[in-house]
């Protein structure tokens, strides 16, 4: 949980300072963040909404280490380490990130990289219609190993049942198992 929060800062950081990201290559793909180190990081100077408390933190403060976050608050309640990173978000709004709970067409990277690269860092996929339970849900695991991606939450394939009007206008392409 703790990596998708780190992942969820660096994108809305990014986001906020979009004019000073360079572009990598043709594709508009930003590069991977660092792998996790023993230097902290200390995000400064944000105003931060957590989901939990009312409003927002003015001169928040968040310390990051192996890639986790270790400790949140204000200026005046935590302190930065000796040799930390500091990376001043001049007043960047540092929000946790967003999840859609109705999506159709999960199960592609390209799609999964977008989406968290927008700040979404959890989809529920509503049905794999395209393939087997099983082969639906070793997709989202491989899917789910690169933490570029925005974690997929599968509900597998979607069940329907006939009901007695279907069977009476003799459709039954839509009946997969009548009751």
């Amino acid at each position: 949980m703790k990596k998708y929060i780190v992942l969820i800062l660096t994108i809305i950081i990014i986001s906020f300072t979009g004019s000073s990201c360079k572009k990598v290559q043709d594709n508009n793909e930003l590069p991977p963040p660092p792998p996790p180190t023993e230097t902290s990081i200390a995000l400064i100077n944000g105003f931060l909404f957590d989901g939990v408390n009312s409003g927002l933190t003015a001169d928040a403060v968040i310390i990051i280490k192996d890639g986790s976050i270790k400790s949140v608050g204000t200026t005046s309640t935590v302190e930065i380490p000796d040799g930390a990173n500091i990376i001043d978000v001049q007043g960047a709004y540092i929000l946790p990130g967003f999840i859609n709970a109705h999506v159709h067409g999960g199960y592609t990277e390209s799609n999964l990289k977008e989406w968290a690269r927008t700040g979404v860092t959890t989809v529920r996929d509503v049905g794999n219609l395209g393939s087997s339970p099983e082969q639906g849900f070793n997709l989202r695991n491989n899917l789910l190993n690169d933490t570029m991606n925005a974690r997929l939450v599968a509900a597998g394939p979607r069940c329907e049942f006939c009901s007695s009007v279907h069977r009476r206008r003799k459709q039954s392409n839509c009946c997969r198992r009548q009751l």
